[in-house]
Formats: C-alpha cells, structure tokens, sequence
C-alpha cells in the first residue's frame, strides 16, 4: 500500500539505471538510523531510476517496497528492455 501510484507501459521506457545505496555506519559515521533500527532494509538498498520517452523519471527504492517485489519489477524492467535497441 504506497502513497503514490503511478502506471507507465514498460514498452515507454527509454532509459534505467540501478544503483546500490550502502549508508552503513562505517561509510557514514553521522547515519542516526542505525542507532534507531537494526534491519539493514534502511542502510543498504538499490534504487531503479526510471525514464520514459516523454522525459518522465520515476524512481523506485527498495526501502518503500517489499525486496520480493522489488526482484520482480527490476526483472520485468530489464525483460523489457532486452529486446529494444535505441
């Protein structure tokens, strides 16, 4: 259950870039969410930038998403794109 809902066709998608945030307190010292949580969800997660062909970009975080769904986005994201050449 998000607060924003956004549908785009996975055939719109020009561009996608993943990367993976590590905020772990030996690389951030000064990360108060450490002190306050013990999941690692919050320290280390990837991120999916998203840009369609009318210049739209949507960023999807695995910290807002379940890692399960996560997996199955990415991997229709990147199934999509396979086939295309721009």
């Amino acid at each position: 259950m998000g607060l924003f809902r956004r549908t785009i066709s996975l055939d719109s998608i020009i561009h996608y870039e993943k990367r993976e945030i590590d905020t772990n307190h030996n690389k951030n010292p000064f990360n108060i969410v450490r002190l306050v949580s013990k999941n690692k969800k919050y320290l280390v997660f990837r991120q999916i930038i998203i840009t369609t062909e009318n210049g739209t970009k949507i960023k999807l975080d695995e910290r807002t998403i379940y890692t399960e769904d996560f997996k199955i986005l990415y991997n229709k994201i990147r199934g999509s794109r396979k086939g295309r050449t721009n």
